[in-house]
């Protein structure tokens, strides 16, 4: 017995179809990317020393001060509470989760640049000031 084959044909007609080589695509938008930048981690130690030099309070008496408000922080942002302090700016957490040994927060922070200008500028009138006030004496 000998078998035989038999094709079907559809009765529509078959659009031809086109393989990748055969399509072109116009080229992509060129996008520039902002430049990298190293991300630097400050300790609590350094972060103390930028504090008292900020502010011309010692280090033994901001510590505490500094200890409260980084507390304070954490505790708002675990409750999910948005907050708004400027200079800082303002602060919300998009989402959290529990990655068995510690709470994940992803928080925003946005600053303004009307705020930043204005922080840049009080930096630098006090620059001004103590570097005045260092060649007088």
């Amino acid at each position: 017995m000998t078998k035989t084959t038999s094709t079907t044909t559809s009765k529509t007609p078959q659009t031809p179809r086109t393989t990748k080589a055969a399509t072109t695509k116009a080229p992509a938008a060129t996008v520039t990317a902002p430049a990298a930048s190293v991300v630097s981690e400050v300790n609590k130690k350094a972060f103390y020393e930028r504090v008292a030099e900020a502010s011309g309070a010692k280090k033994n008496k901001i510590k505490p001060v500094v200890d409260a408000v980084l507390a304070e922080l954490g505790e708002a942002l675990m409750a999910g509470e948005e907050m708004n302090l400027p200079p800082l700016g303002k602060l919300s957490v998009n989402r959290q989760k529990d990655a068995g040994n510690a709470h994940v927060l992803i928080t925003k922070i946005r600053r303004s640049k009307p705020m930043l200008e204005k922080v840049a500028a009080e930096k630098a009138a006090v620059k001004v000031a103590d570097e005045s006030g260092g060649e007088e004496g």
